[in-house]
């Protein structure tokens, strides 16, 4: 995966799928995974196997932040909607944490140490 992100919506449905067809995700070297990008990674999953399987070049990046609608419906849309995506989506509460204190024109960069403290992630030098 490298991407700069893009639309909520279509990446969780694209997210879905990857979850449905048991397909695991990749970042690769240099790689970057924002914004949306990050909605699709989480979704990674080796259906054999029943877990989660995400796999992140140690240097690539992996960016969060909060949804962009309107400000007055962000809290909202985050409650309703992405939260309860990466929680099926089995991301993490400090992953979903890390997107809610993020604002929507801000990027966190999740670094490779918080991704193996929250488990189901995979850093690699490959």
């Amino acid at each position: 995966m490298n991407s700069k992100g893009g639309d909520y919506t279509a990446s969780s449905v694209i997210g879905y799928g990857v979850r449905l067809f048991g397909v695991t995700t990749y970042i690769p070297k240099k790689a970057l995974c924002l914004s949306g990008c990050s909605m699709i990674f989480v979704a990674g999953w080796d259906k054999a196997k029943g877990h989660p399987s995400r796999v992140k070049h140690r240097l690539s990046r992996l960016g969060v932040h909060r949804p962009g609608v309107p400000r007055q419906y962000a809290d909202r849309f985050m409650k309703n909607h992405m939260s309860p995506y990466l929680d099926s989506m089995q991301a993490g509460e400090k992953f979903i944490q890390m997107t809610d204190k993020t604002q929507y024109r801000g990027m966190y960069f999740i670094k490779n140490s918080e991704l193996r403290a929250m488990g189901n992630y995979q850093i690699t030098n490959y």
